[in-house]
């Protein structure tokens, strides 16, 4: 063969070629993508409440190591009730506030959150106490500014009383903030 014949059938060959790999290549927007190595693909696919063969226990959902810890989850280890109070009152410290941000965010949560029974002023009289709440007791009282700002920590996180638990409601930072401006309310009121 002579070149140029050769360099013909070469560039020929590299034209169907190209076609070839422009075809393979071309995107169907219509039709689904073939696939090559299915690996786990077509594994099989069970419902969170479906049984489940191959688990132990026949379920899908399985309950999670004993002593692990969801990520981003801090477990609050001291028990409800008066116990729990002093233990707070002995084991808890607060972190150190920034009086212009955290009393700001304190009072603005106290507001939003507490007000409601404690009132504005903290003395118990809140609009609830007037149509059938009891009134808790007063945040100005002797009584609560004795209390060590763990065990009031630990009254928000989990309620005392006639007070339900607020840690749903009340993130871990927001409760210390809320004690910031409760201690600058109390300070005032001397």
């Amino acid at each position: 063969m002579t070149s140029s014949k050769l360099a013909m059938v070469l560039f020929g060959g590299l034209a169907v070629l190209l076609f070839l790999l422009s075809r393979a290549l071309e995107r169907d927007y219509e039709s689904r993508t073939p696939e090559f190595l299915m690996d786990m693909a077509d594994s099989p696919a069970y419902e969170a409440q479906e049984p489940n063969p191959i688990l132990p226990g026949g379920r899908t959902m399985q309950l999670p190591p004993e002593g692990s810890v969801a990520r981003g989850f801090e477990p609050y280890l001291i028990t409800p009730g008066k116990d729990g109070i002093e233990e707070a009152g002995r084991e808890l410290r607060g972190p150190t506030l920034d009086p212009l941000h955290d009393l700001a965010r304190g009072e603005a949560v106290y507001g939003r959150i507490c007000a409601v029974c404690h009132g504005p002023s903290g003395e118990g009289d809140a609009e609830v106490t007037k149509r059938g709440v009891p009134p808790p007791p007063s945040l100005l009282a002797e009584q609560a500014r004795k209390l060590s700002d763990g065990a009031i920590y630990h009254i928000i996180s989990t309620g005392y009383n006639n007070m339900p638990a607020h840690a749903a409601q009340v993130t871990r930072a927001d409760r210390w903030r809320v004690i910031g401006h409760l201690r600058a309310m109390q300070e005032a009121a001397q």
